[in-house]
């Protein structure tokens, strides 16, 4: 294939709107091949390749909404399900009907000017609605600055789609939980504790710090392990990618949470399990996931 070719296919895949506002399961890989669409390489070329055959072989993964009461007028859907390695940390228990956020950020994995990647996805009724995979403006100079600033941009958007549901008759009446795995960013935000990390960060970021107190967000820990949002921020192998893929597309049974929601929140368990799941797959299909950034 001559390289013209190769250029004009690798910029109209990188390019393609559809793809990136369909499909956050490849978010981050188009996301960091797009920066190399206007000189591709065989290379670059080849990772589409591989996106393309995993979107093939995942035709079958859909996104799985739930209605808060049963509606007989409608067929009954079975929900996928996937193996769980059962020395996971348990999953936060999610209300279906609550704007939910997820947030990661990988710090400095960016090998061109070392600045860092936010991703974000937003659920509401048991999957995602919106996500965002992004090289940071800005370079962090720590992982707890990096994780403060997707924090920031994420709270963000929280408040505008909050705002968005409140004109659509459904107003959050409980702020809005954005879960993140960085315990110094958590208390940077909910209990206003200052760190060294935080002295020089622009005092504009620390707006989010008010929007916590007026009710509109509120941090919550996660374990990393199972921190979907991880899926937008790196590369991950198959079994990582498949378990938050899965997660944010709604393949679970939802199980609504206790009253003291809000106040679960405050939990502060770091537990941090590397276990894999138990799927069936291939070595293609592996290597589907694995899209490096190449400078």
């Amino acid at each position: 294939m001559t390289a013209k070719k190769e250029k004009h296919q690798a910029s109209s895949l990188c390019n393609h709107s559809d793809v990136l506002h369909s499909s956050f399961d490849i978010g981050y890989h188009v996301t960091t091949l797009s920066k190399f669409a206007s000189s591709p390489s065989a290379l670059h070329y080849h990772y589409l390749k591989c996106i393309a055959k995993y979107l093939r072989r995942t035709i079958h993964w859909k996104l799985y909404f739930k209605k808060p009461l049963v509606d007989d007028t409608l067929p009954a859907v079975a929900i996928p399900s996937y193996n769980v390695a059962s020395d996971l940390p348990v999953f936060p228990q999610i209300d279906p009907d609550q704007l939910t956020v997820f947030v990661d950020a990988a710090y400095a994995n960016d090998k061109r000017n070392r600045r860092s990647t936010t991703g974000y996805a937003f659920t509401l009724a048991g999957a995602t609605i919106a996500y965002r995979s992004k090289t940071q403006s800005t370079t962090a100079t720590s992982s707890t600055e990096a994780e403060f600033l997707a924090a920031v941009t994420t709270a963000k958007a929280a408040k505008y789609f909050r705002s968005i549901l409140l004109d659509l008759c459904f107003p959050q009446h409980m702020p809005t939980p954005i879960y993140e795995d960085n315990m110094s960013a958590i208390k940077m935000i909910n209990a206003r504790i200052p760190t060294e990390r935080s002295r020089h960060v622009d005092i504009q970021h620390f707006a989010i710090q008010d929007w916590k107190d007026a009710g509109d967000i509120v941090l919550c820990h996660i374990p990393g392990s199972i921190n979907p949002s991880d899926d937008l921020t790196k590369p991950l192998g198959w079994v990582l990618h498949q378990r938050h893929a899965r997660r944010l597309m709604g393949h679970h049974d939802l199980v609504l949470p206790p009253s003291s929601f809000v106040l679960s929140c405050n939990s502060k368990s770091n537990k941090d399990l590397k276990s894999g799941e138990g799927v069936s797959t291939t070595t293609d299909d592996v290597q589907t996931i694995l899209v490096h950034q190449h400078s």
